[in-house]
């Protein structure tokens, strides 16, 4: 695909590792349209692209949503006991690089209400799996998990007071050293 190297090179500069943004891309997880935007689909499913940017000039980041409303990608292995739930593909991106921790990693492209609940459905979260809110720290962010209180919010790290989501903070991250 001659666009890919162009969402490549937007998401490096989101300081997104290579290795990763490969992954994405050979699970078929990640793709480039033709307008070079970065598109997220469902493991082996075709969605309809939603909003999509056709100035190919600036690369947009694009969630490929179906009637589920949501981007859902298995990390680790299917007996994994934590959802992590995201604002964007590209916060769930930046938080896989800087933690690495094994579960099913969630992204709702915005704060959408209804989202947990079909969540906890297909992955029968109810009985043994903990939702983990891992969404932004803006006043949007923290009004969601307010309204969302019975399921956990991961801590922004100490350190990165100033972040506002998973990937300023990735970007903070390797900045640092």
């Amino acid at each position: 695909d001659a666009n890919l190297p162009v969402v490549k090179r937007y998401l490096e500069e989101r300081g997104i590792d290579v290795a990763l943004i490969e992954d994405f891309i050979n699970e078929g997880l990640l793709y480039a349209d033709v307008f070079k935007n970065c598109v997220f689909c469902n493991e082996g499913e075709i969605y309809i692209s939603r909003a999509t940017s056709k100035d190919a000039s600036v690369p947009k980041t694009t969630s490929v949503l179906a009637e589920n409303n949501y981007f859902l990608h298995n990390y680790g292995g299917e007996f994994e006991d934590k959802i992590y739930v995201f604002e964007s593909a590209i916060d769930l991106m930046s938080f896989l690089d800087y933690k690495q921790e094994p579960g099913y990693y969630v992204a709702m492209a915005g704060l959408k209400d209804g989202v947990l609940e079909k969540v906890e459905k297909e992955l029968n979260a109810d009985s043994d799996k903990e939702i983990v809110l891992c969404v932004d720290w803006d006043k949007a962010g923290k009004e969601f998990a307010a309204k969302y209180n019975q399921y956990k919010q991961y801590p922004r790290p100490e350190g990165y007071g100033h972040c506002k989501d998973w990937n300023e903070l990735l970007v903070a991250f390797r900045n640092s050293y």
